[in-house]
Parts: C-alpha cells; sequence; structure tokens
C-alpha cells in the first residue's frame, strides 16, 4: 500500500512501474479517497454536478492543502462507457469553475511533446524553467521523469501559480517586463507550452532568455500554425473568425508558419535542433485543398499545411 492521499489509475493504458506517479489531475471515472483526506478537505462541491469538474475542484482543493494525488502502479481500469459519457454538463459549469478559481483554464494534463524534447539521462541534474507554467502539470511530470531535476515556473495569473508553486519555485511575473528574479545563465532548458503566440514581442522575450540560460542551453515551445489547411479553407471563403480555443483563440496576439518560426529563433540567436509536426485528422476535402495549393504557389511544403501546431527545440549560440 501507498501511503498516498489519493490513488487513481485512468485510460487504458497499463503501468508496468510498481511506484506510483504524483500527478495533478485525474480521469473522473474511479478515485480511492482516504477517509483522512476526506476529512481535511471536506465534501464535493454541490454547486458542480459533472464527473469531470467535481474532480478537477477536488483535485485543485488537495494540491492546495499539500495532499498528493498518485496514479497506482501495475492496475489497470478498463472504462467501457461511450465516448464523452463523463463530460455531460460541462459547457453550464465552466463559469461556476471559473468564479470560484479565478482562472479561464483548468489544465492539469501535461505537455508531453515538450518533455520528450528534454534529450538528458534520466539521472541527470538538470534545471528547467517553464514560462506560462499554469498550474503546474508539465513542470510536475519533469518531476516524475527526471527525479534530480530541478523545476521552476513563471505565470502571469496569480491563482494558477499558487497550484502550481505546490510542485515548482514558481514567480507571478510577466515575462515580457523583463524582471525575472532567477538566477543568471543557470537553466538548461526553458519551456513555452502555447505561449510565444499570446506575447507582443516574442523575439524580444527570447533574446531575454538568453541571459537566463546556461552556455549552450536550449528553449522548447510548442507553437500554432496559422497556415494549417483549416484555416487556409476558411480564408479562402473570406473567413478568420477568432475562437475561444484552438488555432485563432481570441487571446492570440502573433499568429506563426513554419518560416516564421525558424527566422524568429534565427534572429534571436538559437540553433534549430529539433522540429516536430503535431498532426490533426482532416477532411478528404481539405487534402484535395492541399493538393491544389501545392500546385498554384511554388515554395510550400505539404507538412506545411497539415501542421496544427510545431514541437521545436533550439539551442542558444554564442
Amino acid at each position: 500500500m501507498y501511503n498516498y492521499e489519493a490513488v487513481v489509475r485512468w485510460g487504458d493504458e497499463v503501468c508496468a512501474a510498481k511506484e506510483g506517479k504524483w500527478v495533478l489531475g485525474i480521469h473522473p471515472a474511479i478515485v480511492y479517497l482516504k477517509a483522512s483526506t476526506v476529512s481535511r478537505i471536506g465534501s464535493f462541491d454541490e454547486e458542480l454536478s459533472s464527473q469531470e469538474y467535481v474532480m478537477k475542484d477536488y483535485c485543485f482543493r488537495m494540491l492546495l492543502e499539500d495532499l498528493q494525488l498518485h496514479v497506482c502502479g501495475e492496475a489497470l481500469f478498463w472504462d467501457v462507457r461511450g465516448k464523452g459519457s463523463y463530460h455531460s454538463g460541462l459547457a453550464s459549469e465552466k463559469a461556476v469553475m471559473e468564479k470560484k478559481w479565478g482562472m479561464h483554464y483548468f489544465n492539469s494534463v501535461c505537455n508531453v511533446g515538450l518533455i520528450e524534447m528534454i534529450d538528458r539521462d534520466r539521472k541527470d541534474c538538470i534545471r528547467v524553467l517553464e514560462i506560462g507554467c499554469d498550474c503546474g502539470a508539465t513542470l510536475l511530470k519533469i518531476r516524475n521523469c527526471f527525479p534530480n531535476a530541478s523545476v521552476y515556473g513563471n505565470e502571469i495569473s496569480e491563482k494558477a501559480a499558487m497550484a502550481a508553486a505546490h510542485v515548482a519555485n514558481v514567480q507571478v511575473n510577466n515575462i515580457e517586463e523583463e524582471n525575472l528574479t532567477f538566477e543568471k545563465k543557470s537553466f538548461d532548458y526553458i519551456i513555452f507550452g502555447d505561449v510565444l503566440e499570446h506575447l507582443h514581442d516574442p523575439l524580444k522575450t527570447i533574446r531575454y532568455c538568453r541571459g537566463l540560460l546556461k552556455e549552450g542551453g536550449r528553449i522548447i515551445a510548442s507553437i500554432p500554425n496559422l497556415m494549417h489547411i483549416s484555416v487556409m479553407e476558411k480564408l479562402l471563403q473570406g473567413h478568420f473568425t477568432y475562437t475561444e480555443t484552438g488555432l485563432l483563440d481570441k487571446t492570440h496576439i502573433h499568429f506563426f508558419t513554419y518560416n516564421e518560426i525558424v527566422k524568429m529563433f534565427e534572429d534571436g540567436g538559437y540553433k534549430v535542433e529539433k522540429v516536430k509536426t503535431i498532426v490533426r485528422p482532416i477532411s478528404e476535402r481539405q487534402e484535395d485543398l492541399i493538393r491544389k495549393l501545392l500546385k498554384v504557389q511554388k515554395g510550400a511544403s505539404k507538412f506545411m499545411y497539415e501542421a496544427f501546431q510545431y514541437d521545436i527545440c533550439v539551442r542558444m549560440e554564442y
């Protein structure tokens, strides 16, 4: 038995490790809570009824009390219900969560793609800073993957930072003000997970990060692709409609294509080491449109229309 405050198993993956892994969020279908945890945290919030938000709320309440939620090793939960059955009522309850927690997003899922770009031995002592760390899910996953890592975060939202501070050393700050007080030239990696597109001057920001990175340090970033065929299709119809989330998120200030991403980092004094194309399913109509666009305009490549976003790793050069 693990001496954890809660144990969970989600999805259909099989965890071979005997040791549990600390996580921020869970699949809401199967959870074991200690009686002492319930006594300390209290009951579920009765303003919420969907499994999704009931458990999100409870997990955040546990986190703020420094009670750890762990995935149970060597266990399997098979969810046989229809897809999406536990998501009922999400839209109506989002406003309740936003009012209660003062946050627009409630992200407890790490960005695995960015972590996979950390090319280091598991036992290495690395220092990682995440800009826009949100509630700390990615930093926590890094701690699980690299037990000797020191993790730090920067977050503009005080509420999100309050949660992330329970898993990392976090400063509340706007990166564009360039007044972080972390030790200079001390980080092996600086991570931007869907952040650069929200900045007024991302080039200026990555140049500022040179003062925080060790010699040969790296930036790892995920950046949405404006040239994705779903956007191009709408543009050809005369539409460029902002949305709550996605490629045309209404909070995006900068938009990027593959060429502009590479140019920005090169102008900032970095050498591109790895780029991974993240794709999503597209329709036959969109496939056909890509073929036609490639015939009309030379210079572009097929992947530039297929990429929903890019994960990129760059190394600082002197």
